[in-house]
C-alpha cells in the first residue's frame, strides 16, 4: 500500500483555499488541481509499503507524537516549484516553525531507521494545489497565483498527525487515515 505521513487541515481552511483554486482553474486547463479534500501538509512520503511494516511505523510515531507538544503554524503566501517560469508544482506556503521542523526532522530520522530513504531536498514546507500537466498555458494562472503570495491564509493548531494511505485512482489519488496519533498524547484508532 502506497502510504504518507500528514498534518490535516480545518475545513474551514480547506475552503479558502478551494476558492482560491476556483479563481484559478479557469485560466490554465494545463494544471491538475488538487481537490480540497486531498489538500494537506505532508511531513514523510514513504511510498509503498508492506502491511507487515505498519506497526513499526505506528510504533515510531506513537513515541515521536508523545514528547511533541502541540504548536501552530500559518499559512501564508503561494508560490511554485521550481520556480514561476518553469513550475512544476503550485503551492500555498507555510510559515517557517521551529517546533514542525523537529517534528519533520524526528520522523524522517525515524523512518530511515526502518529502511526508509532520508529527504535529501531542504524541507520546504508547503501545500500543493496544484501539478502543472501542460506548460504551453500556465503563464495566466501562474499571474494569478502571484496575487495571493503576500495572503495570510490562516493559522491552525497542530495537535495531531496522520498515517495515510493513497489510492491511486483514474480521476485521481484517493486518501484515507490510517491511524492518527495525538501530540503529547496516545494513538487513537
Amino acid at each position: 500500500m502506497r502510504c504518507f505521513i500528514a498534518i490535516d487541515l480545518p475545513e474551514e481552511l480547506k475552503r479558502q483555499i478551494e476558492d482560491v483554486i476556483t479563481q484559478l482553474s479557469p485560466l490554465s486547463k494545463g494544471i491538475k488541481w488538487v481537490p480540497s479534500g486531498n489538500i494537506h501538509l505532508t511531513l514523510k512520503f514513504l511510498g509503498e509499503i508492506k502491511e507487515d511494516m505498519l506497526p513499526d511505523i505506528r510504533q515510531r510515531l506513537d513515541i515521536i507524537c508523545r514528547i511533541c507538544p502541540p504548536f501552530a503554524l500559518s499559512l501564508r503566501g503561494s508560490g511554485a516549484f521550481p520556480d514561476q517560469k518553469n513550475p512544476n508544482v503550485l503551492w500555498i506556503g507555510v510559515d517557517r516553525s521551529e517546533e514542525l521542523k523537529n517534528l519533520y526532522n524526528d520522523i524522517d530520522n525515524s523512518m530511515s531507521e526502518i529502511g526508509f530513504e532520508k529527504e535529501s531536498r531542504k524541507h520546504s514546507p508547503h501545500l500543493t494545489i496544484g501539478r502543472v500537466k501542460n506548460k504551453k498555458d500556465v503563464l495566466q494562472a501562474i499571474k494569478g497565483l502571484s496575487g495571493f503570495s503576500g495572503n495570510l491564509f490562516g493559522k491552525i493548531e497542530v495537535a495531531e498527525i496522520h498515517l495515510m494511505k493513497s489510492v491511486l485512482m483514474p480521476t485521481g489519488a484517493e486518501y484515507s487515515k490510517i491511524c492518527s496519533f495525538r501530540l503529547n498524547g496516545d494513538k487513537k484508532a
